[in-house]
């Protein structure tokens, strides 16, 4: 219950019984009063109990909204401190960056101001190492010799591709070229 609606329900109250009580002739005020005053006095009672409670909820309902307040208050300043720490931490690095930056564009101009190193006097080229004369190359009957040799017995390619590991393409191109190069020894 609010506040306000407790004071005017006392003042009406107040009223009332102050009305009951003048209202009435003497004789029966008198005998009457102290029934009245007793009820006055229940009722009075009620509503203090009633705005005591109230009041404890209030006070209790405060209580949990300071601690909460104080809760959101520290956590902000937490927050606060780490983000003013970190803009110091990237303003220091920015500090740096532009630090860095100017003295490499001091650097390259002083090395473009710099004269140039003069120049080395040439050394006599070293003597070339003779390379070894290329070895010949096998011929296909001597890389391929099991292939061929499958082949000059009449074994079929099937046969000859299992045998060797190869398929069978591989195995008609080596016979193929094996019969060119004996055409060209042949012309010789």
């Amino acid at each position: 219950m609010n506040e306000p609606y407790i004071y005017v329900v006392l003042i009406g109250l107040c009223i009332l019984v102050f009305s009951f009580v003048f209202a009435k002739p003497k004789k029966q005020a008198s005998s009457e009063a102290p029934q009245i005053m007793q009820e006055v006095e229940e009722t009075m009672e009620g509503f203090l109990a009633e705005l005591e409670e109230d009041n404890k909820k209030l006070l209790d309902t405060i209580a949990h909204m300071k601690e909460n307040h104080n809760l959101s208050l520290q956590k902000m300043t937490e927050r606060m401190e780490r983000l003013e720490q970190e803009f110091h931490q990237e303003r220091q690095d920015w500090k740096r960056l532009v630090l860095m930056t100017a003295e490499n564009a001091g650097q390259a101009q002083a090395r473009a101001a710099a004269p140039a190193p003069p120049p080395q006097p040439l050394q006599p080229e070293p003597a070339p190492v003779p390379e070894e004369p290329p070895k010949p190359i096998a011929g296909i009957r001597g890389r391929y010799e099991e292939v061929l040799r499958l082949h000059d017995e009449g074994k079929s390619v099937d046969y000859i591709a299992r045998k060797c590991g190869l398929n069978k393409g591989e195995v008609n191109l080596i016979i193929q070229l094996a019969l060119q190069e004996e055409e060209a020894i042949a012309k010789k």
